[in-house]
């Protein structure tokens, strides 16, 4: 019961339900799903009391921001998503096995044709998508691996941020007032270092809070093209749907000279075996290789003629 599921699945890869799975596999670009935060300044600074009762706010140094710790950025490896998704479609596989099963010798010559020319057409539409698709895969991949390293960031920044904020709260209390001149002294000190840490961590986050706005905007626009794309390929996918039927009309649809010949049940060798009126048996593989279960249950078949019979046909 599930393998014949699963086979119906794959056989009306097209129905709405095909298009509902396209919206699950490719709708949405891998990078869209990292949500890169800000990061918020430190606003209060370290100020000091002196014995006296003096309030002095200690300016930081001037100093230029210290380089960047140097990091190994990630290779951003493309997962394919898109072009995957086109070169291993089950509906241009299914397009493909209609082309060549043998019910296709039962059609009128130009009929053969022009279904043969579809085929084409379906094909070389997948094929013009391609570089897009590549184009897209690479881009979300970059998005990715940029995401991820705004991310840890972010998470390096708050927890710098939140151990400067206790300092600096530790120094206010216990240099607002200030107990004595020794300690008054280090606490001119120390707020000399804390707000020059706090003035170049400011100047690193707003950095980092426009890399990130960014980062955001190029994904925002990533995600546009992603959608136009996408709906490219369900226009596509409709083209293939559209083929896949009519070919199955096709053979369903009684022929002068053909006859209807019945499925042999059960299949026999992993092949359909069908019987004819005119004594002949006829054999084809299934529609979906490997599932005998998918044979259909009647075929058409144009009887071959009479060994006596000329090849005129006469």
């Amino acid at each position: 019961m599930r393998l014949s599921l699963l086979v119906a699945i794959i056989v009306h890869f097209c129905s709405a339900g095909q298009l509902a799975a396209t919206e699950r596999v490719i709708s949405r670009p891998k990078s869209l799903v990292i949500q890169v935060g800000k990061v918020e300044p430190v606003a209060l600074s370290a100020f000091v009391i002196s014995p006296s009762g003096v309030a002095e706010t200690v300016p930081g140094r001037i100093s230029p921001a210290p380089a960047p710790k140097a990091e190994k950025t990630p290779k951003a490896v493309s997962q394919n998503v898109l072009q995957n998704y086109l070169i291993n479609h089950a509906g241009m596989r299914e397009v493909e096995a209609l082309l060549v099963d043998p019910r296709m010798n039962n059609l009128e010559p130009g009929l053969r044709v022009e279904l043969s020319n579809a085929g084409d057409s379906v094909r070389s539409a997948r094929t013009a998508m391609m570089p897009d698709a590549k184009t897209l895969d690479d881009r979300d991949a970059v998005l990715v691996v940029n995401g991820a390293k705004l991310n840890k960031t972010t998470q390096d920044l708050n927890k710098e941020g939140a151990d400067l904020r206790q300092q600096i709260s530790d120094h206010n209390g216990r240099c607002n007032p200030a107990p004595d001149e020794a300690t008054y002294r280090w606490c001119l000190t120390n707020a000399t270092r804390l707000n020059t840490w706090r003035g170049d961590f400011n100047q690193r986050v707003g950095t980092h809070n426009n890399a990130v706005d960014e980062h955001n905007k190029q994904v925002a626009q990533h995600k546009t093209n992603w959608d136009a794309f996408v709906s490219r390929i369900q226009a596509w996918e409709k083209k293939a749907s559209d083929l896949i039927e009519r070919i199955n009309m096709e053979f369903r649809r009684p022929r002068p000279g053909a006859e209807t010949c019945e499925l042999v049940d059960p299949p026999q060798g992993g092949v359909c075996l069908y019987s004819c009126p005119s004594g002949e048996v006829v054999s084809m593989d299934p529609p979906v290789p490997g599932h005998p279960e998918t044979c259909p249950k009647k075929i058409q078949h144009r009887p071959r003629p009479p060994a006596n019979s000329s090849r005129g046909g006469q």
